[in-house]
């Protein structure tokens, strides 16, 4: 075994794999191993049993990897995942915002507007232990999973190479391990999901949709995330800060997710009436 460990790839034609196969004998899963001149060697083997079905039919393919740890040996089998993508955006989406202490979620119809708002304390998520952290971003993943599912509306997340890059710190760490968790967990579900560039989603949302829905900042980011999923463009007249011009003129590390950065009084000038919420027509002024 070179560097204590063997591997061979899965052949989908010869079996699952050829010189590595699972196999049943006498009521028992064996790890039958090629060693030449058209002779093999069994050893006993443990499969799940959600996966030892489909391995045994030898209908796809497999690769298997043997370690070798202080006398001992340890097996792991890997097989492409197919999965059929149930959840999509036809009813609207679920736009997700990542903070400090809280995860906000935003949900839309069709047309873009708001029907439900959402937040999940994500605060432990600063002070826990790598172990810790792993185990509490999967169960935030799955969370926001499992609210979409709910809904039926496919989830949008922003880019991992669009986030800010001025703070690698342990929150923009924690950040894009989220964002990966979500998008593997909702791959794994049948969830559709987008991904855009967050850039202005918290000073659009604030000057936008905070006093019109009575939402926080961070839900109001959310369903920035979300109508742009959805192809809405936002538009805000008369807003011009020292920050907007920075990332204008492709300023570098300038992040616009914070809605307090460089802000300046602005000027809102009236126009058509924002997206009304759960088919209820409030007028109001649009930015």
């Amino acid at each position: 075994m070179r560097n204590n460990q063997l591997y061979s790839r899965g052949d989908k034609s010869k079996g699952g794999n050829l010189n590595l196969r699972f196999v049943e004998k006498g009521n028992r899963t064996y790890l039958r191993v090629n060693t030449g001149d058209r002779k093999w060697i069994y050893v006993p083997a443990y499969l799940p049993s959600e996966i030892e079905s489909r391995i045994l039919e030898g209908k796809e393919a497999y690769g298997v990897r043997i370690l070798r740890k202080n006398e001992n040996y340890e097996l792991r089998v890997s097989f492409e995942e197919k999965y059929e993508v149930e959840t999509g955006f036809e009813k609207g989406a679920v736009g997700v915002d990542f903070n400090h202490k809280t995860i906000d979620l935003a949900v839309t119809n069709g047309q873009g507007q708001l029907k439900d708002e959402k937040t999940i304390n994500c605060a432990p998520l600063t002070d826990a232990r790598k172990e810790k952290r792993e185990w509490l971003i999967g169960n935030l993943a799955k969370k926001v999973v499992n609210h979409a599912k709910y809904w039926n509306r496919g989830i949008v997340v922003e880019k991992l190479e669009d986030l800010c890059r001025e703070n690698s710190n342990q929150h923009e760490f924690s950040h894009k391990k989220f964002l990966e968790a979500v998008k593997r967990r909702a791959e794994r579900e049948g969830v559709k999901v987008r991904e855009i560039n967050p850039a202005y989603t918290s000073i659009i949302g604030k000057h936008k949709y905070v006093s019109y829905y009575h939402i926080t900042i961070h839900q109001a980011a959310a369903l920035v995330v979300a109508r742009r999923g959805q192809g809405f463009s936002e538009h805000l007249h008369g807003l011009k800060t020292p920050l907007f011009e920075a990332m204008e003129a492709g300023g570098e590390g300038v992040c616009a997710r914070s809605p307090g950065a460089l802000m300046e009084p602005v000027e809102i000038d009236e126009g058509p009436t924002l997206p009304q919420r759960d088919g209820l027509h409030v007028p109001g002024p649009i930015l």
